[in-house]
């Protein structure tokens, strides 16, 4: 079931299949992807106030739990949640709930100004989760740094999108964060738009604030759902369902036995002549 629940008030869309045709879905779409999450998406505020439904949105559309807060910062503990998206110009997240939860094993996906709010240039706590030491923008092409996991099928050095109308935040300076992989860059500059990072149990992405859900930004809503599957740590888990595999299996079990058949055949026939 997938389910968006909003902070602001009592208002939810609900996206979900019947339950009585669950198992009957759950064998046709044996080959559709898995790894739903349970999402906390922290609005973005003034900076872009619709963002934070916009993504809900988008999450709720591909199957995964989606509950919006504020731009103030959630009120629930971040344990609940797989991963927790933050779009906030406001939130500066006081008691590094954040470190704590990324410390424990949780995920986080970091968007636009975000960083720059929780203290990327003078924090060395976020600095270690994040896997950067600083922020700067760019007014460029966003050349692709890393194929693959949140980009696959991009080939490195290709463009990926242009920060030409408006200029894209960024993050700066890797150094000391051994984990951390640059996604993307900013061509002739040395800001980076897409990184991904491991710290202790958990996982970081930050985006570029050109990323948005589709048509309100670069139109590649695959990258925003990767950035989510890689920070939960199901992003290199094979696309089968658990259906899908067990019917694999019973396959593979089928072939094998029918094999085994065969050569016991072969062994204990009588050929004339012996």
């Amino acid at each position: 079931m997938s389910l968006t629940r909003s902070f602001f008030g009592s208002q939810r869309s609900v996206g979900s299949l019947p339950r009585a045709g669950a198992a009957l879905a759950m064998v046709v779409m044996a080959a559709t992807p898995v790894g739903a999450s349970n999402v906390a998406v922290i609005g973005a505020g003034s900076f872009s106030p619709s963002s934070g439904q916009n993504w809900c949105d988008l999450l709720v559309a591909h199957g995964h739990e989606c509950t919006l807060f504020p731009p103030s910062g959630p009120s629930v503990p971040l344990t609940d949640f797989d991963v927790v998206v933050d779009l906030s110009s406001d939130w500066t997240d006081p008691g590094g709930s954040l470190k704590s939860y990324v410390a424990g094993g949780g995920g986080v996906v970091l968007w636009a100004v975000a960083p720059v709010q929780l203290g990327v240039a003078t924090d060395p706590t976020v600095q270690e989760w994040i896997g950067a030491n600083n922020f700067q923008g760019c007014g460029n092409g966003v050349i692709v740094a890393e194929a693959a996991p949140i980009l696959p099928g991009r080939t490195i050095g290709t463009t990926l999108t242009v920060c030409s109308d408006t200029p894209c935040i960024g993050l700066a300076d890797t150094s000391g964060h051994p984990n951390a992989r640059v996604v993307a860059r900013c061509d002739f500059e040395e800001s980076i738009l897409i990184l991904r990072n491991t710290w202790q149990r958990g996982r970081s992405v930050f985006l570029m604030n050109g990323i948005s859900p589709a048509p309100h930004g670069f139109p590649d809503d695959g990258i925003i759902l990767n950035a989510v599957r890689f920070a939960d740590g199901d992003l290199d888990i094979p696309a089968v369902s658990t259906w899908g595999l067990v019917a694999l299996t019973l396959l593979l079990a089928a072939a094998g036995s029918i094999l085994l058949r065969r050569r016991r055949g072969g062994r204990d026939a009588v050929y004339p002549g012996t």
